[in-house]
């Protein structure tokens, strides 16, 4: 069944992303597609590459390049099982999304300030993404990939091929890139459809802060529990652990294979050079 995009958040890694995922599945508005959605391997997340891949060129904060999809029907293709969409690679494509989902809400999560988000951002995602990138793993798979299979699983994520394109624009975050994807999203969404949202405003851990302006602009009762604070830089180091530990296991079984290639290669050399020499010993014999 059809699922049209409700909800769509707009903020950057580490605004409280991953507080706004929970706090959509307690008012109902799920199932929520999120970071974690882009990283597996399916049909649907080469369509999105394909989609970055056209934007591109053009800057993440352009409007419907040419070439980018125009429609709800053509968006659905990756969003159609989806009520709400947060974090990356959604908040890159914000204002195409507000444009074919005419009756979604926008929230926009932010920090206190560009400096104490870039300072958050840089101490674990980008930080983490450097020692994913520094592993023996990503540089032995990034010199295989071609020929070893393993461009064709897991590691076909979105993700893993702006890294590769070294175009990431979550590693050429600056302060600046923060500010400028802010005044981006207020210019290009209606006022009514924009909600501007600090999770970590009031108190948030108590009944029934948090929630309230949350509600009051997706229009849903007050749930009886406190707001969801998520500690998204502890789940991103999760996350990239489990990124290295799949590489690197990958990685052995294809060492293993390529292990054994190169001793069947071997013998069959072996072989077939001592071959003729057994030929001739049984035609002298």
């Amino acid at each position: 069944m059809l699922i049209r995009v409700q909800v769509i958040g707009a903020g950057h890694g580490r605004t409280g992303t991953k507080s706004l995922h929970q706090a959509l599945k307690i008012l109902g508005i799920a199932p929520v597609y999120d970071f974690p959605n882009a990283t597996r391997n399916i049909p649907v997340n080469k369509l999105l590459v394909d989609q970055l891949r056209l934007k591109k060129p053009y800057g993440f904060l352009a409007k419907f390049p040419e070439g980018v999809w125009q429609t709800a029907d053509e968006w659905d293709m990756v969003f159609g099982d989806f009520a709400a969409c947060v974090d990356s690679p959604c908040n890159f494509l914000v204002s195409e999304l507000a444009h074919v989902y005419p009756t979604s809400k926008v929230v926009l999560t932010v920090r206190d300030s560009p400096e104490k988000w870039f300072k958050s951002y840089n101490g674990s995602v980008m930080d983490r993404e450097r020692r994913f990138r520094n592993s023996w793993s990503w540089r032995v798979m990034t010199r295989l990939r071609n020929w070893t299979g393993l461009e064709k699983r897991g590691h076909n994520s979105w993700l893993m091929r702006m890294f590769r394109e070294g175009n990431s624009p979550v590693l050429r975050t600056t302060v600046q890139t923060y500010i400028d994807h802010n005044s981006h999203v207020r210019e290009h969404v209606p006022s009514d459809r924009l909600l501007e949202f600090n999770v970590k405003e009031g108190e948030y851990k108590t009944f029934p802060y948090g929630f309230l302006p949350l509600c009051k602009f997706l229009d849903k009762p007050v749930p009886s529990v406190p707001f969801p604070y998520v500690n998204d830089g502890a789940w991103f180091k999760d996350m990239t652990e489990q990124f290295v530990r799949e590489a690197e296991e990958e990685l052995r079984v294809v060492l293993v294979v390529l292990a054994i290639s190169m001793i069947v290669g071997i013998e069959g050399v072996r072989y077939y050079i001592a071959r003729p020499r057994r030929s001739v010993k049984a035609k002298a014999s």
